[in-house]
């Protein structure tokens, strides 16, 4: 068989009941590379159509049209090593493609991939009882999950790689079982046993059809190592970094919940809302009302970022509850107040969404907040409130008059006056 009996592509087969067929050449068209959404996983999707078939008319590093007769598909990935790759590949037209660990062999073997950087192969089932009219094409959807740093740090792209298709015959004398054996080149079509006669000729070529990856992303990392600490009947705060990873575009809006494994406790977040427009770091603080007689120890805290389409990240960090009789209350007792203050937070967000103050107490009662910015003396906004043992009471500040700069939270309670300052960025 000469080269004008390759394999290029595989739409189907008879056994598995559907109404393509196997070709020659395998060619990819209308190639997209893409992030899903926001920060989605990164897929690639493409067309594979066989040469010398209705709407197909390229021949590929092979040079080859299809010929009737029996073989595999051959696909590979070169991708960073962060992305998370695929165990196996089926399309909507019943091809089914397995991981082949030969076929990586010969790929990192011809083709050594970059530092950072692996190759992912996959080989089809045999394609068999071919003919020579029909649909040449099948649809190819290869997804990979953006991976996280050591330290739960956000995927840093871009995303550099290329994607492959090949293809190979299969008959008694080179079965589907065979190792794949590239030869000394991926895109040279040969005869893996070139004395055989015709009829036996295997042909194989392990990248006929070449796409080139180069694409930025967006991503969004929690850190690891938060952690925080306090007696039964305090309030504390559990500091969290959240990184983002991207080229400079329009500001997210991430909303941020959180949990904990203490039992009893109640959880807020300050801020609620985090809006990243290029990449660095925010702080958000979870704040954890630790109940009187909570039990010593250590317990879970989840931080959860959402945007609105549904895509979040979630990080843990920890609460130490440490061993003690808790911090005293009651009508007698001097008011203690534990304040957490958003840290860095745009004026952007402050002013869309307000600013979040939490307040834990040790004794419940009434409360005025105030937010004043700059030598104003009147407040852009104020709460009345009833503080919560041992909280977080939350309190919510909005005014549209917030500018970037210094301003402070002035609390009067139980006859006294607590103020906190912080800054708003830009």
């Amino acid at each position: 068989m000469g080269r004008t009996r390759w394999i290029r592509l595989a739409a189907v087969a008879a056994a598995l009941g559907l109404a393509c067929l196997l070709s020659g050449c395998v060619v990819m068209g209308g190639v997209s590379a893409q992030q899903d959404e926001t920060i989605g996983d990164f897929h690639v999707r493409a067309t594979a159509c066989a040469s010398g078939s209705p709407g197909c008319g390229e021949l590929g590093n092979s040079g080859a049209p299809a010929p009737t007769a029996s073989g595999q598909i051959l696909l590979a990935a070169r991708v960073p090593d962060a992305l998370g790759v695929p165990a196996s590949v089926s399309t909507p037209e019943g091809l089914v493609f397995a991981r082949s660990p030969s076929y990586i062999g010969e790929l990192q073997r011809l083709s050594p991939p970059p530092q950072g950087s692996r190759w992912v192969g996959y080989i089809s089932q045999v394609i068999d009882h071919v003919t020579t009219s029909g649909p040449q094409a099948f649809a190819l959807d290869l997804g990979f999950a953006l991976g996280s740093g050591s330290d739960g740090g956000p995927f840093e792209g871009p995303i550099r790689g290329e994607i492959l298709l090949g293809g190979r015959l299969v008959s008694e004398a080179g079965p589907a079982s065979r190792p794949v054996a590239c030869g000394d080149s991926l895109t040279t079509l040969r005869d893996e046993q070139p004395p055989a006669m015709d009829a036996n000729d295997v042909w194989i070529i392990c990248a006929d059809s070449t796409y080139t990856i180069d694409n930025a992303t967006s991503d969004l990392g929690i850190l690891r190592g938060a952690a925080g600490s306090g007696p039964p009947g305090s309030l504390a705060s559990v500091p969290f970094a959240l990184r983002f990873a991207g080229a400079e575009r329009d500001p997210l809006e991430f909303r941020l919940t959180a949990r904990t494994t203490l039992p009893g406790a109640s959880v807020a977040v300050t801020p609620s809302t985090i809006g990243p427009s290029s990449s660095g770091t925010i702080r958000a603080d979870v704040a954890v009302g630790i109940p009187q007689g909570a039990r010593a120890g250590t317990y879970d805290v989840t931080l959860t970022a959402r945007l609105a389409n549904g895509q979040a990240r979630a990080g843990t960090g920890t609460l130490t509850v440490l061993p003690g009789a808790g911090i005293a209350g009651g009508p007698a007792a001097r008011l203690r107040l534990t304040t957490v203050l958003p840290r860095r937070l745009s004026a952007t967000i402050a002013r869309r969404r307000g600013i979040v103050v939490l307040i834990g107490a040790n004794k419940a009662g009434p409360a005025r907040v105030q937010l004043f910015q700059g030598r104003a003396k009147k407040p852009k906004a104020a709460k009345r409130v009833r503080l919560k043992v041992p909280g977080p009471t939350r309190v919510v500040l909005r005014s549209r008059k917030l500018v970037k700069g210094p301003y402070r939270v002035v609390i009067t309670a139980d006859g006294r006056r607590f103020v906190r300052r912080a800054v708003l960025t830009r």
